[in-house]
Formats: C-alpha cells, structure tokens, sequence
C-alpha cells in the first residue's frame, strides 16, 4: 500500500470511453458526448439541377459561417466577374447557361476567394453531379448553420450539419473526462491523500503428500481512495444517483434510474451513451459495433515530477464518506476498486490503452 498526499501526485479521472464523459447536471447524472473523440466540423452542400433549362440567373444562395457571419451569394448571368462585400458576393455565370458543373465551379471560386467574407471561414470543393460541398473553417456545434436559396427548382441545399464539440471539463460539473488525451485533462483539485492499495486474490491449492499450500493468483485486485475538500455535490449524485431522464441503460432500453454512475458508461446505439446500471458482464460493455470496452474508469495517478504513471483501469465505484470537522472543514473520499492488471509508464499517452474484453 502507498499513501500520498494530495501536493505529491497528480491525479486524473476519465471513463473507459474515448467520446463520452459523466457529468452532473441538475442534481442528477448524465453522459456528455457522442460520436467522436474530437471536435468536428459541420458541412452543407449546394447543388446545381443538372438540366439544360436551368436558369441561374439572379438565384440566390444565403450562407452562413460558424461565428454567424451570413453572405448572400446572388448569380448574374449577364457578367462573368465576381464582386464582394461583407455581406453580399455577387457570383458572375455568363455563358454558364445549360453547364450545371461551370456555375458550381465558378461558385466554388467565388467562396473560396481571399476577397470573400468568407473567407477563412468556410472552404467550398466541388464535386461531382455539380456539387459543392461547403465546410465550415471553425469546428464544433456551432457550424451546425443553415443554407438557403430562392431557387429551390434549380438549387438544392442541405444547411450544415454534423458540427460537433468534444465535452471539455467543467468545474463542479464533470465527474469523469473521456479517455482522450486532445485537450489535456483536468487533475482533480483540492486532493489531500491519495491511498493506492495494489495486491492479488490467491487461492490455496494443497498436493497431496504435499506440506506446503500453493498460494496461486486468480485475479489481481487494485484499490484506490481519493480524499478531497469537499466543494460540490458531484462525488455523491455520481455514486447515489439518479440518472438523469432516459440516460441510464438496463441492457436492452433506456430508462431514468435510482442508481448513480459507479460503472460507467455504455453505448446502448450507435453514438448514444448512457450511464451503466451494473447488470451488464463487464466484458460485454462493448462499443456498439466495436470491440473496446467502456466498463468503469481509469485513474491516473502521475507522481511528483512527472517521473512515472501508474494508470488503474475498469474501476468501479465501491465507496463514497463524507468527514465532518470541528473546524468546519469538510472531506469526502471516494473508493474505486479494480481487477484489471495495472499500467505504468512515464507518459499519459504510454498508459491510456483502451480495454478489450479479454482484460476483464
């Protein structure tokens, strides 16, 4: 057993998962994230009606950039220059008429120019069947705009979609981050001790004829205790519960249940993440379609210089006390607990492998 106080190690928390992270949010407890383990940018299309009797001119197409800048780009069939300015482009097509693929081609110019408002804010490629595909420069939810056209007989548009913000940490709120190393974690402030207890369970096994008892491993056994200024209610919603509405997962549908987030997280669907209700094997908490394992946590403990990491995976909440002081102070300490073969090393990155079922 090792026993350090909080100004000797750093400590960091996360799911088992690379997308999805625990919060909690109205005093209840919740998953954050879905789909990817980075922030992703949204994208749109404009196409052109791939037809001779197309008429272009004076269409508009209305855009609009992450950071809500809107441009609308008008088409002018009676010049072949282009004009910019902050809030409007007109487009020149003379002698486009009937060329579908000219006029997306000379759109696409037209937004990818350095005089455009747009302007390292959105990037426009064409494609085939006189496509173009619009994505936004800025990543994240916030590119989820619309695009619209007055001409919905000759232009089809599909606004951006897709944009999409990793869950960053936030304090009094996040319980554990997702197993993503972009951005860096968030070590848990206010620690005053961190007692890890690394050992196995043997099983005694007698030959006969034998004197001495074989003392054989069956599983190795991890303890870990993190004691902390007590300055939330994160650590008790995240071990008594409830889930929020519809977040926790029965194996088979979601539901809103009495019990907190002491397993982790589960993608109960493609991309939709729920708090894990216990009655799953640990080796069946599988991506959906995949073959990582979101079971419990991981805590890294980093020791004072950064000189080794000891990296505790699929931890599962067995403990949560609250210590009240003369002096008015407040603890808590939370109790995880894993069977998973610890990972050292002296780099985050050399110790954040995901699990597979064969690890549980």
């Amino acid at each position: 057993m090792a026993y350090y106080l909080g100004r000797d190690v750093k400590v960091y928390l996360t799911t088992e998962s690379a997308e999805c992270q625990v919060d909690v949010s109205a005093n209840t407890v919740t998953t954050t994230g879905a789909g990817a383990p980075a922030d992703v940018a949204a994208t749109g299309t404009v196409q052109f009606t791939n037809s001779a009797a197309a008429d272009l001119d004076d269409s508009t197409i209305t855009v609009i950039s992450s950071d809500g800048t809107s441009i609308v780009y008008t088409l002018d069939d009676d010049t072949n220059t282009n004009t910019y300015t902050a809030s409007t482009t007109n487009v020149g097509i003379q002698g486009t008429f009937g060329h579908p693929s000219k006029a997306a081609e000379l759109f696409t110019t037209a937004v990818n120019h350095a005089s455009n408002a747009h302007a390292d804010k959105i990037t426009a490629s064409e494609g085939s069947s006189a496509t173009v595909t619009l994505t936004q420069d800025v990543t994240g939810i916030a590119g989820n705009k619309t695009i619209a056209t007055n001409d919905a007989s000759d232009i089809t548009v599909v606004s951006f979609t897709g944009g999409y913000d990793e869950p960053d940490f936030a304090a009094g709120t996040t319980f554990a981050e997702n197993l993503d190393l972009s951005p860096s974690l968030t070590r848990i402030k206010d620690l005053t001790g961190v007692d890890l207890s690394i050992g196995v369970t043997d099983e005694d096994i007698t030959f006969m004829s034998s004197k001495t008892v074989l003392k054989a491993e069956i599983k190795k056994e991890t303890t870990i205790s993190l004691t902390r200024k007590k300055s939330d209610n994160v650590w008790d919603v995240v071990y008594n519960g409830p889930t929020a509405a519809s977040k926790g997962w029965t194996g088979s549908a979601a539901e809103t249940g009495d019990y907190g987030a002491r397993w982790g997280v589960i993608e109960g669907a493609a991309d939709t993440w729920y708090i894990n209700n216990g009655l799953v094997a640990p080796k069946n908490v599988t991506d959906f379609g995949g073959t990582g394992v979101s079971f419990g946590y991981r805590v890294f403990i980093e020791l004072k210089g950064s000189t080794e990491i000891i990296s505790i995976p699929g931890c599962q909440l067995t403990g949560h006390t609250i210590s009240l002081n003369a002096d008015g102070t407040t603890e808590e300490t939370c109790e995880l607990i894993s069977h998973v073969t610890p990972l050292i090393g002296s780099t985050l990155g050399a110790v954040d492998t995901r699990l597979l079922a064969a690890d549980m």
